[in-house]
């Protein structure tokens, strides 16, 4: 599991997109790292900015989430 966490932060950082929508889920989830929701709202939102729309849907909900 460290070697998939390693390579998709590797490509988020990298500026792919579907790599930061993982992240971003993987943070909003505590899937094999700590739950984080602002690491999940940022990689959610360099996701969102190149057009992931599941990033966009995934950020959506993570701020009404927080405004409730």
């Amino acid at each position: 599991m460290d070697d998939f966490i390693a390579d998709v932060q590797k490509s988020a950082e990298q500026g792919d997109d579907e790599a930061q929508f993982k992240l971003g889920f993987m943070y909003a989830k505590g899937l094999g790292i700590a739950l984080d929701e602002k690491q999940a709202a940022i990689w959610f939102g360099k996701s969102a900015a190149q057009g992931n729309v599941g990033a966009q849907f995934q950020l959506d909900l993570l701020q009404k989430a927080n405004k409730a």
